[in-house]
């Protein structure tokens, strides 16, 4: 890590923790989502039942990339925090086989009482594909529920599994894809993150990620790929 880089791990008293999912396989794909505008339904949480926002709730990062991900409990490690974030928004379970290892926590360099950390997840090509695709059917089926909350047709929370049984627990992706690490282009694009008051998190973590499969920093650009997969960057 670069020496001015140092300053987003130093330790703070009171923070709030954050923890961001990232699933990827042996071919250096990961899946990265993309934010809704507004999140209509939030599921529960400690002390406190789910809840509908009719006219819904402009989220953080809106429209922009994002990890699956969200504020970390007080009793949950980094990846048991990070597993259940990303099944909350994609209705999807972390495969129990796969290979975990957390990344360290750093501070946000704008808001120093907040950090964050990733849970980077290995799974076999099969159960990524697997993961995608059954990610953004059950986005779709959400899609539609947050449809009929606009119009007053679901009022309740717990109406909304009724209908809709494969709806993520939480409102708040558009869609998921594959984003190729060895890819030249993916690589500068995450590369131009580093910096962003809504992608930065998310810079540090895929990097980390980018060093485990021995590519080396996102700073450093790879090798072109051609992807032949569909929803492959």
């Amino acid at each position: 890590m670069a020496a001015s880089d140092t300053h987003l791990i130093k330790e703070a008293i009171e923070v709030t923790d954050y923890v961001y999912a990232a699933l990827y396989d042996e071919r250096g794909l990961v899946l990265i989502a993309r934010k809704r505008q507004a999140g209509y339904y939030f599921g529960p949480e400690p002390g406190q039942g789910g809840r509908i926002v009719q006219a819904g709730q402009v989220l953080h990062g809106a429209g922009r990339s994002s990890l699956p991900g969200g504020k970390k409990r007080d009793d949950e490690s980094i990846l048991f925090g990070a597993a259940r974030e990303f099944h909350e928004e994609t209705g999807v379970e972390v495969d129990d086989r796969a290979i975990a290892r957390a990344t360290p926590w750093r501070h946000d360099q704008h808001d120093h009482d907040m950090r964050f950390a990733g849970g980077l997840f290995r799974v076999s090509s099969q159960v990524l594909d697997a993961t995608a695709r059954r990610t953004n059917i059950n986005l779709i089926e959400g899609d539609a529920a947050a449809d009929e909350i606009r119009i007053d047709e679901i009022t309740e929370y717990d109406d909304i599994h009724q209908y809709y049984p494969h709806a993520p627990a939480d409102n708040e992706l558009d869609v998921c894809g594959l984003w190729n690490l060895h890819n030249r282009n993916v690589r500068a694009e995450l590369a131009s993150w580093r910096g962003d008051p809504d992608l930065g998190w998310f810079y540090y973590i895929l990097s980390d990620l980018s060093v485990e499969l021995n590519l080396g920093p996102l700073s450093v650009l790879g090798a072109d790929e051609d992807a032949d997969l569909a929803g492959v960057r």
